[in-house]
C-alpha cells in the first residue's frame, strides 16, 4: 500500500548502536527529536493485515536472496507481542531507539529493532533500503565499507531471527511517518556473521527441518 504521496524521497535511518552490533556498522542518528518527549498527535495508525503480510514476505524474500547464499537462513514469522511493541514505540513519534531493556518479553532478552523516517513512501521501499545496505557489507571480512552503514541488513539478515513485527505511524506534527520493526530473538552480535554460508537450506536448526523453500528452512 502506498502512503499519502509526496515528492519527498530522502529517507533517514537509524541503526542500532548497542554492543550487539558488529564494529564497523553503527550510524548515528540522522534525526532525533528530543527525548521524553510526550506522545504526539497523529493521523494514522497502524498496519492491515495486508501490510503486515507484505511487510513478513518482503523480509522472506531478501532472506532468501543473500549473496552468498546461507545454509542455515530460517523462515520469519509474524509475532503481534513485538508487533505491538513496535507501534508503541513507533507511536511516540521519537526517531531514536528506545532502551532494549524496554524491548525485553518474557520470551526474549534481546529484542532487535530497524527503524526508517520518511514520508509517502510504501512501507517495501523500506525495507528495500535497509536490504540494499548489503553492498557495503563483505560477509569474507564481516566489515562494512568506511562510513558505510550494514546494521539493518545484518539484523534484516540474521539467520536465527525467527519472528519478527513491526509498526508504522503517521506523525502529523512532525510531518513525516516512522516505521518501526522488532526482530526476536535479536541479532548484530559482535564478531558474529548474520548467517553460515553454504547450500541453501544445509544447516537447518532445530525447529526448521520442515523443507526447504525460497532458500529458507521451513518450521517442523
Amino acid at each position: 500500500m502506498i502512503r499519502a504521496s509526496c515528492l519527498l524521497l530522502l529517507v533517514f535511518q537509524v541503526s542500532l548502536g548497542l554492543a550487539h552490533e558488529p564494529e564497523g556498522m553503527l550510524a548515528g542518528v540522522l534525526f532525533a527529536p528530543s527525548e521524553g518527549r510526550p506522545k504526539r498527535d497523529v493521523t494514522v495508525q497502524g498496519l492491515t493485515e495486508a501490510e503486515k503480510a507484505n511487510i513478513l514476505d518482503r523480509h522472506n524474500m531478501h532472506r532468501g536472496d543473500v549473496s552468498p547464499s546461507a545454509s542455515n537462513m530460517v523462515v520469519l514469522q509474524w509475532n503481534d507481542e513485538i508487533a505491538k511493541d513496535a507501534q508503541d514505540w513507533a507511536d511516540q513519534c521519537i526517531f531514536a531507539h528506545n532502551p532494549s531493556e524496554d524491548r525485553k518479553t518474557d520470551q526474549w532478552d534481546w529484542v532487535g529493532q530497524n527503524m526508517a523516517m520518511g514520508y509517502g513512501h510504501s512501507l517495501n521501499i523500506y525495507i528495500d533500503m535497509w536490504n540494499d545496505e548489503k553492498k557495503h557489507y563483505n560477509h569474507a571480512t564481516h566489515k562494512c565499507d568506511r562510513g558505510a552503514v550494514c546494521g539493518h541488513y545484518t539484523q534484516l539478515a540474521w539467520a536465527y531471527t525467527e519472528f519478527i513485527g513491526c509498526g508504522w505511524t503517521d506523525c502529523i506534527k512532525e510531518g513525516y511517518d516512522i516505521f518501526v520493526c522488532h526482530y526476536g530473538p535479536g541479532g548484530n552480535y559482535a564478531s558474529v556473521r548474520p548467517y553460515v554460508e553454504g547450500t541453501s537450506c544445509s544447516r537447518c536448526p532445530a525447529g526448521y527441518r520442515g523443507g526447504c523453500a525460497d532458500n529458507l528452512c521451513q518450521v517442523g
